[in-house]
This record gives structure tokens, C-alpha cells and sequence, in this order.
């Protein structure tokens, strides 16, 4: 019960924090950013929160599973760049190559800054 309470909430604030996000940022800017984001912050809470064991496997599920899960958005980067693709195919290779290149360079980031964090501990 507890696990299932940490995703439902945790799902509903990524969620809610993606769409606010849209409101501000526009897409395909937004889906980059969020997921630029969201690999940095799954990257980091996995060395830094699980690996280590800092918090509760509910805490962890809330947060890795529901909150950046639902915040970042895997079907919104295929659909927008299947429309760049459409429209442009430079751009649309130009767009998945840098969601690609950049997503892994920000998940190294937050590997990398978890390891920091750990050993300051």
C-alpha cells in the first residue's frame, strides 16, 4: 500500500510539473529540457538515493518511478520527432541525435555529481 501511495504521488507532481513546464517552455524545447532534466535527476537519485540506501524502497519508488518518471516523457520525444522527421528530416535526426547524445552526457552528470555527493557525506 505504501509503494502504491509513494508512485500515485509522486506520478501526480511529475506529471503535474511536465505539464506546468509546457505551459512556459515551448515544445520541442520542452520535451528536450524535460528529459535533459529527468535523466540528470533519475541518474543522480539511483547512485545517490538507492545505491547507497539513503531512504526507504517506498521513497525510492516514489521519487524514481512516479515523480521523474512521469515528468519525463519518452512518448512525447518519439512523437515530436517523428514530426520533425516528417517536416524535416535534418532536423529531425538533428533533434533525436541531441536527445540522445545530451540525455547519456546528463546522466553521466548526475552519476558523476552523486558519486561527489556520497564521499562529502
Amino acid at each position: 500500500m505504501k509503494n502504491g501511495s509513494a508512485v500515485l504521488i509522486g506520478g501526480f507532481s511529475g506529471g503535474i510539473l511536465r505539464a506546468a513546464l509546457g505551459l512556459v517552455v515551448v515544445s520541442p524545447i520542452a520535451t528536450l529540457l524535460v528529459n535533459l532534466v529527468g535523466a540528470f535527476l533519475l541518474s543522480f537519485w539511483t547512485y545517490w538515493g538507492i545505491e547507497r540506501g539513503a531512504f526507504p524502497s517506498w521513497v525510492n519508488l516514489g521519487v524514481g518511478t512516479g515523480l521523474i518518471g512521469a515528468f519525463t516523457t519518452f512518448s512525447t520525444m518519439s512523437t515530436v520527432t517523428v514530426g520533425l522527421l516528417s517536416t524535416n528530416v535534418v532536423l529531425g535526426l538533428a533533434y533525436l541525435l541531441v536527445t540522445a547524445v545530451a540525455g547519456l552526457a546528463m546522466a553521466g552528470l548526475g552519476f558523476w555529481l552523486a558519486k561527489k555527493v556520497g564521499k562529502a557525506q
